[in-house]
């Protein structure tokens, strides 16, 4: 199945999916550095004490986020000099519907910190 597209709606909507996943990516990095100064702390605080067992944030998984594909398609839209896009089904469900091929393993790796992610996760399933 095919569907054609304004290029206004096109970028409304790639812009709307970029600005959640902005969103989602910030709260998710936001918490990751608090929880990691956290740890921070205490490894210092049981390093003064002589404990030298420290925590080791190498376990802490950092925050991702594919906002290079969101600009790289917005750019292309916004470059193009066609007012209307042919869509093949995959292509509407990636660029309208937001379902990337790494959507889900960014909202599950970005759920720890984020509960923006984790609403979605659960809206998915």
């Amino acid at each position: 199945m095919k569907t054609i597209i304004t290029k206004e709606f096109f970028l409304e909507k790639l812009k709307a999916n970029r600005k959640q996943h902005t969103e989602i990516f910030e709260e998710a990095f936001e918490n990751y550095t608090k929880l990691a100064l956290e740890l921070l702390n205490i490894a210092l605080e049981h390093a003064q004490d002589g404990n030298v067992d420290l925590l080791a944030l190498n376990q802490l998984q950092k925050p991702v986020n594919h906002l290079k594909d969101y600009d790289r398609a917005i750019s292309m839209v916004e470059n193009s000099q066609d007012g209307e896009f042919d869509l093949e089904e995959n292509e509407y469900d990636q660029y309208i519907m937001d379902n990337w091929g790494w959507r889900r393993s960014f909202l599950v790796s970005n759920s720890t910190y984020s509960t923006l992610a984790s609403g979605c996760l659960s809206l998915e399933s």
